[in-house]
């Protein structure tokens, strides 16, 4: 598992966008609780929502922010989210942004 964690940052490290500040990387157990952490919806219906595999080998939630326009930062996250999802190691990419003035924040949680 330590080989796939460093093969993953050493991917994330190629490919984040110069105008993406990370802020924020860490290891979680359970992407349902990350993805939605103040919904209060059942299981079941997150299921249905974002399909998570059984047999995921790990979560990695990456928190960041964009100082740029809004309409810039959501052309970048995008892209960026479309850059990790063609990686045949990354199973499911979720992309969570707030926008205030010229910041956007932003959270994603990665399906390994």
């Amino acid at each position: 598992m330590a080989d796939n964690v460093l093969n993953i940052l050493k991917y994330l490290s190629k490919v984040t966008p110069p105008d993406v500040e990370v802020t924020g990387l860490s290891l979680i157990d359970d992407p349902f609780a990350a993805i939605y952490p103040d919904e209060e919806e059942t299981e079941e219906e997150t299921e249905e929502e974002i399909e998570i595999p059984e047999d995921f080998l790990l979560s990695l939630r990456i928190d960041g922010l964009l100082e740029i326009n809004s309409m810039q930062a959501t052309i970048v996250l995008n892209e960026f989210k479309k850059t990790l999802e063609t990686n045949a190691n990354i199973q499911t990419v979720n992309l969570s942004a707030t926008t205030s003035g010229s910041k956007t924040i932003f959270n994603m949680v990665l399906v390994l």
